[in-house]
């Protein structure tokens, strides 16, 4: 039955539009073009579907009643960590409360009766219930002997729960074997959805794990160990946690479709359940915290903001819901001077409790709500467990320290993969019950990858170019060595503008003479520049920021074409610097002070070296070509013969609104996820070397991943137009590439159909006979899949050049996992690359060494990176327009533009105008190099 599927998945008619088809999914690449083999051991769990195995869909309500109030759904509420977390396990135990006293809902089986529940509004069971719909309702008190007591932080102890079972509408009845087949196959329209009823049962049954071991929480995808002698102490009130991240997915190997966990070991931080005074302690230097610190206590409002709290059970003497919230912000008051109505926070606590609070002198926390404001002192609550610290509330050494725990070695991340399963008792003799009572069992072994494709080492893998004629191997060290650049650039006026003390101003000069130099042995013409120094005499009113841009236009009517600005690491100019290249329109260099005295005293010759390669590519010249990987006919994809134009893309995304903040916005436009921007990144080789990309950014209302067609249609006009300026040989160019990151796996019918079609029809709208080939080929990083090289009969990371193309890649489109990298720390994350569409028509083989050559194109470094160069380079276009947004705004509040009659939607057009490349005399130059 097995080939019957793979058959008809090989032979589908995928859609009638043919500008919508998915690409027939391609064979490994052809075992003629290895050089060398590899094995792999992946983080890749096979999961088995044993003899005829159902599940059988219910939909769950479950409500909260009490006389003359309407009925309060405990299945939905809030979204933070802190409440969801709560919910799902209150849920939980009153499901199996409902089990108990409905005798398994008529089954008789008790909690011998398999289900999977996932806390919320579904539920699946191993057999089908006698009734469409089944009602129990707990009203008294042994109904809810099982129940934690955080269900009276959702409900009155005086409630009665009612709990609502209904077979579900569509997908009632799952057939678990002829479900895993039938998954294999998919068209554009439910690229997306096709597998989800069957991925999301496996989803669910496979997050019970959580529940039979007890001992972690579930958090979105993944699990976190909740002993406490397992975690680490964070500071500031945080700890971190390890766990394990999973997914599902379906996968062919041998010709079988089947479903396979992907696992990785995780870490997070969190914030530590305890009271809220000992957390605020924790983020004092020394002592109990007190009012005098208000640089301190401006630090706190910012940690804790939005965190959830719950009042302390003690402070209840009977059954009425018990209040949680998130917090709103610390007073400026104490207990002891903050008035509600006619007395103190600390005088109504002691008389409400008959004690005395312990600290009155305190600031308080005020209740994130609508209506009246509410006050609570500080310990009176508890800081609720499982909620994750943002990564923008950590520090450099919290944020340093978790990067430390998450970057480990392959053979140390391997053992912590395959512990974590074991305590999850998904490994083990112990497997939870739940699986087996659906016919599910967890293959006790990580999948291996056998005969992967491997071209390093290789005489021709991608090779580089340079000034001499003669190609080479790239090279894993310092590629260029002595060689001149491929196009060196002359840089006649230019200007360096630095900031030091008086000790530095030797080194500043002998650091440029040495620029010079080693410029002119890559074949660069570098001239003596106009040499300014950062004034320490400010002018009335000036501040540094003020005295920088002075400086700044001091060089520009100097003629200084290019600036190079040296400053200490220290001080967090950069992104001021970065604005003024756009409003002052001079590209600018900014070299750390550090880097400087590196370079002078310390000799630190590779670190001149990547100076010099930023400053040629910025000026218009160009380091290395590189050649791709001769196989097959990859050679129609050599970029040199124009014949390929390659776009790039990411965006950029602001951090969320807080609770007030969409509350505000919900009646204007509940669409919006942020006040800021989402600022698109999009890279094309439009200039005259075709292997060389510059790109821009444009901002658009933060909504979704999603670039709006609009703006993708207008942006690749203007990609047209500089080919046509720059290379008006090549401007009709045969294939049209586009290189998306960024887009999760639901988001892919939202890629092909909106962003690809959008660009399908610019270019129809640019010249209506033109018919380029398109292909898009998505990549990312953003995934949990490990993959360890085993050949030598130890764990480590893949070699570069390293290709897994079967075995554990999609049903259903085309996808392969290319190393092109050579990893610095750590167990190596192997960018996805999944290609729904290949008009092109081209093989595995010739693809991935397209990728590839793509990864050796980064010019700033000679040794690839680990993403294709253009994906690279949108992320970090991306970047700069969303830091240069956050600098125009602080740096220049009143020309924010907003839209009409709304001061809190940015105009997106306006801005972009305001600080976008397109038009200005930078526009094809690699200014973010």
């Amino acid at each position: 039955m097995a080939d019957e599927v793979i058959g008809r998945m090989r032979q589908l008619s995928i859609c009638d539009d043919p500008a919508y088809a998915l690409a027939p999914k391609l064979q490994r690449a052809d075992k003629k073009s290895f050089v060398q083999h590899v094995d792999i051991v992946t983080s890749y769990v096979r999961i088995n579907i044993v003899g005829p195995a159902k599940s059988y869909r219910y939909e769950v309500t479950i409500e909260a009643l009490a006389e003359g109030r309407e009925p309060n759904i405990l299945t939905k509420g809030p979204a933070d960590d802190g409440h969801a977390v709560m919910r799902r396990t209150v849920c939980y135990f009153l499901l199996y409360a409902a089990l108990d006293k409905s005798g398994a809902f008529g089954t008789g089986l008790g909690h011998e009766l398999p289900l999977v529940y996932n806390g919320q509004t579904l539920v699946y069971f191993a057999k089908p219930l006698d009734r469409d719909v089944i009602q129990v309702t707990l009203d008294q008190h042994d109904d809810f002997a099982n129940v934690p007591e955080e269900l009276l932080y959702m409900v009155s102890g005086n409630d009665t729960v009612r709990i609502s079972l209904q077979k579900a509408l569509v997908d009632s009845e799952m057939d678990l074997q002829t479900q895993m087949f039938e998954t294999g196959q998919a068209d554009v329209e439910n690229l997306s959805t096709h597998d989800r009823s069957f991925r999301t049962f496996l989803e669910m049954a496979t997050q019970q794990a959580a529940h039979y071991a007890q001992s972690y929480t579930s958090i979105g995808n993944a699990f976190f160990e909740k002993d406490p002698s397992r975690t680490r102490s964070l500071g500031d009130g945080k700890i971190i946690r390890p766990g394990l991240t999973k997914g599902v997915r379906l996968i062919e190997r041998d010709g079988v479709v089947y479903p396979a966990l992907v696992v990785d070991a995780r870490s997070a931080a969190f914030y530590k359940e305890q009271n809220l005074f000992l957390s605020v302690k924790e983020c004092m230097d020394s002592g109990d915290p007190n009012m005098s610190m208000n640089d301190k206590w401006d630090r706190i409002d910012n940690l804790f903001r939005e965190v959830r709290v719950k009042v302390a059970s003690r402070y209840y003497k009977d059954n009425r819901k018990r209040a949680s919230f998130r917090i709103k912000r610390f007073t400026r008051q104490t207990a002891a001077e903050l008035m509600i109505g006619e007395v103190t926070l600390a005088d109504l606590h002691a008389e409400s409790f008959g004690a005395p609070l312990q600290y009155p002198d305190l600031p308080c926390v005020e209740w994130e709500r609508q209506g009246p404001a509410r006050f609570f002192a500080l310990e009176t609550l508890i800081v609720m467990p499982d909620q994750r610290v943002a990564f923008e509330r950590t520090d450099a050494r919290q944020s340093a320290q978790l990067q430390k725990i998450n970057t480990v070695r392959p053979e140390h991340r391997l053992k912590n993969i395959e512990d974590q399963m074991r305590r999850l008792h998904l490994w083990g003799d112990s497997q939870c019950p739940v699986l087996t009572g659906f016919g599910i069992s967890i293959e006790q072994q990580l999948l291996s990858v056998y005969h992967c494709r491997c071209s390093h080492g290789t005489c021709d893998p991608v090779r580089i170019k340079h000034r001499q004629a003669s190609a080479r191997k790239a090279e894993m060290g310092n590629g260029l060595k002595k060689n001149r650049y491929r196009i060196p650039a002359n840089v006649k006026s230019w200007a360096l503008i630095y900031r030091c003390e008086d000790k530095d101003v030797d080194v500043v000069r002998l650091f440029t003479t040495k620029l010079r130099s080693t410029a002119k042995m890559r074949g660069m013409n570098v001239e003596v520049p106009l040499v300014i120094r950062f004034s320490p005499n400010r002018q009335a009113g000036e501040g540094d920021d003020e005295v920088l841009g002075r400086h700044v236009n001091e060089a520009r009517s100097a003629g200084a074409e290019f600036i190079v600005y040296v400053s200490s690491k220290c001080i967090q100019d950069h992104d001021l610097l970065k604005l003024l290249e756009r409003r002052r329109l001079r590209v600018t260099q900014h070299i750390s002070l550090e880097s400087v005295r590196a370079v002078v005293i310390e000799n630190k010759i590779t670190t001149l070296d990547n100076i010099i390669h930023k400053l040629n590519v910025k000026n218009g010249g160009f380091n290395y070509t590189p050649l791709i990987e001769h196989v097959g006919n990859s050679r129609e994809l050599e970029l040199a013969s124009g014949n390929v134009l390659v776009i790039g893309l990411d965006v950029a995304h602001p951090a969320p609104m807080n609770a007030s903040q969409r509350r505000m916005m919900h009646s204007v436009d509940a669409t919006i996820r942020s006040l800021e921007p989402s600022s698109i990144g999009i890279v094309a080789n439009v200039i005259k070397n075709p292997h060389a990309f510059v790109g821009d950014y444009h901002f658009q209302t933060a909504r979704r991943e999603a670039v709006e067609p609009r703006i993708l249609k207008e942006r690749v006009k203007w990609i047209f137009d500089l080919l046509a300026q720059n290379r008006p040989e090549h401007q009709r160019p045969k294939h049209v590439v586009y290189l998306r990151d960024g887009v999760s796996e639901g988001q892919y019918t939202m890629t092909i159909r909106d962003e690809l079609g959008a660009i399908r029809e610019a270019v129809r709208e640019i010249d209506p006979k033109y018919r380029p080939k398109f292909a898009l080929i998505i990549v990312t990083k953003r995934h949990n899949k490990r993959f360890f090289d085993s050949s030598k009969g130890v764990v480590g990371n893949p070699l570069p050049g390293t290709v897994v193309d079967h075995s554990v890649v999609r049903t259903d489109i085309t996808e392969f996992f290319l190393q092109s990298h050579i990893p610095i720390l750590g167990t190596v994350k192997i960018p996805q690359y999944d290609i729904p569409v290949n008009e092109g028509g081209f093989f595995m083989d010739e693809l991935q060494a397209f990728a590839n050559c793509l990864c050796h194109s980064h010019q700033i470094i000679c040794t690839p990176v680990s993403l294709p160069e253009p994906v690279y380079a949108a992320h970090e276009v991306a970047k700069r327009g969303h830091n240069n947004f956050l600098e125009f705004r602080r740096s220049h509040p009143e020309m924010v533009p907003y839209v009409d009659g709304n001061v809190n939607i940015i105009d997106c057009e306006e801005v972009t105008a305001k600080l976008a490349y397109r038009g200005t005399p930078l526009e094809a130059i690699r200014f973010n190099a």
